[in-house]
């Protein structure tokens, strides 16, 4: 399929991008769409776990990475996830077997893939990663991710009448409760476990950003980037035109994305990277985010020590 170096890694324009939830990674998505001729990917492998979490939520049962022989437990799957996100999913399109197969067979010259490090966990996950990649990864600090995850995350679940028992206001939620939105302890530690794991097996040389970096200095860190994992730069990715929805309805997804939701907050009317927001007061936090950003900070702070600036 691809023409590969020495080193195994290909050497056409497709790259993954591997991050967590309130990284930034769907305004740079929307930077990467603004280069000619590229076919976006977003989020397959992330959708692929949560309907797999769910799975064993619901069921008690692990979800095959198969869809042949398991079409009727990936249509309960796809009605899990589909409540759970207000959006309609395809069921062939949650299974990993499946992704792998379409993510390696695209024929677009330049590929972009944004996807989510938690979705990697298990070693059998991780050997349908895609082959002909280059591989990168999007951190930001834990403070400002836990902060903006658990805003996003309490509009999105009261929106859809699924909060727990006793929380009545936004000051009574508590993340570590919900696990059915991903269990929030691990997506640093998921994302650092790759990021070893893809060094070590896949391409000694996967480029990370900060997220703070790129909203401080896009002018500067944008073309590090595209340089680092072959991509043509072009100063559009600087800025765009505000039409969000032209820009997600042109990706390739396994469900009709739902916009009118928490997560895209902020996205719909994103036409640059915004100035980074400094680090919140601790006294201003609520407990789950303390004690998640602590938990993780360990993790961000080590693969922060190795982002491309």
């Amino acid at each position: 399929m691809d023409n590969m170096s020495e080193s195994g890694i290909s050497r056409s324009m497709r790259v993954m991008l591997w991050t967590s939830h309130r990284c930034l990674s769907t305004v740079f998505t929307r930077s990467m769409g603004q280069i000619p001729g590229m076919e976006i990917w977003f989020e397959p492998y992330g959708y692929a776990y949560n309907a797999m979490l769910n799975v064993q939520l619901n069921d008690g049962i692990d979800l095959p990475t198969s869809y042949e022989g398991n079409e009727a437990i990936y249509i309960k799957a796809s009605q899990y996830i589909g409540r759970m996100m207000s959006r309609t999913f395809q069921p062939e399109g949650l299974s990993y077997e499946k992704l792998k197969k379409m993510l390696e067979s695209s024929t677009a010259e330049m590929v972009f893939v944004k996807d989510i490090g938690l979705a990697m966990q298990r070693d059998d996950l991780r050997e349908l990663i895609p082959k002909g990649y280059r591989h990168s990864f999007l951190i930001r600090h834990p403070l400002l991710m836990f902060s903006s995850l658990r805003k996003a995350n309490y509009q999105h679940l009261k929106g859809n009448n699924i909060l727990h028992e006793g929380e009545t206001c936004e000051a009574e939620f508590d993340m570590r409760r919900h696990i059915e939105m991903n269990n929030p302890f691990d997506y640093y530690r998921s994302l650092y476990d790759l990021w070893k794991y893809i060094k070590e097996t896949i391409d000694p040389e996967p480029v990370i950003l900060d997220a703070s970096d790129l909203q401080r200095n896009p002018s500067a860190v944008l073309p590090l980037y595209c340089k680092a994992v072959g991509l043509p730069f072009t100063n559009n990715m600087l800025g765009w035109e505000n039409a969000p929805l032209d820009d997600i309805q042109s990706w390739n997804t396994t469900c009709n994305i739902n916009v009118q939701t928490g997560f895209f907050e902020g996205v719909l009317s994103t036409t640059r990277f915004s100035p980074p927001k400094d680090l919140p007061s601790r006294d201003e936090l609520t407990p789950d985010v303390i004690e998640l950003a602590d938990e993780a900070l360990p993790f961000y702070e080590e693969m922060y020590k190795n982002r491309l600036h």
